[in-house]
């Protein structure tokens, strides 16, 4: 990259062709992205380890990372409500916890069938 000096090229370019290329190429786009990430490289502010073991949000331009948390967001959302989906919200009558799930269903346990004394019961 034109950013980065000779002195700091070198041994990045010895330490990347060790990557894959996948991982090259995201290092890459990166420093391309970050003029402060090739500036701490060659002023020595950055070691190249920690550069090599920057993660994609540090990598990623700031909107990206934010379209991504807020995408997170969403999905955790709709996880929620997947699992609290089938039970009803209810207040539990032995604890008086407020947030408590259930769902009724018709039972017969301990009784006559036959005489149609099955109620609802909730679990």
């Amino acid at each position: 990259r034109r950013d980065v000096s000779v002195a700091a090229a070198k041994p990045l370019a010895a330490r990347l062709a060790e990557l894959p290329l996948a991982e090259v190429r995201r290092l890459l786009a990166g420093l391309a992205r970050h003029k402060a990430l090739s500036t701490a490289l060659n002023e020595g502010r950055m070691a190249l380890e920690e550069f090599l073991a920057l993660d994609n949000d540090a990598l990623a331009p700031p909107a990206l990372v934010e379209a991504r948390r807020a995408a997170a967001e969403v999905e955790a959302a709709a996880a929620r409500r997947a699992a609290d989906a089938g039970y009803l919200r209810l207040d539990c009558p032995e604890c008086n916890a407020s947030d408590a799930r259930g769902a009724l269903f018709s039972s017969a346990a301990g009784a006559k069938p036959m005489l149609g004394s099955a109620r609802l019961v909730t679990r």
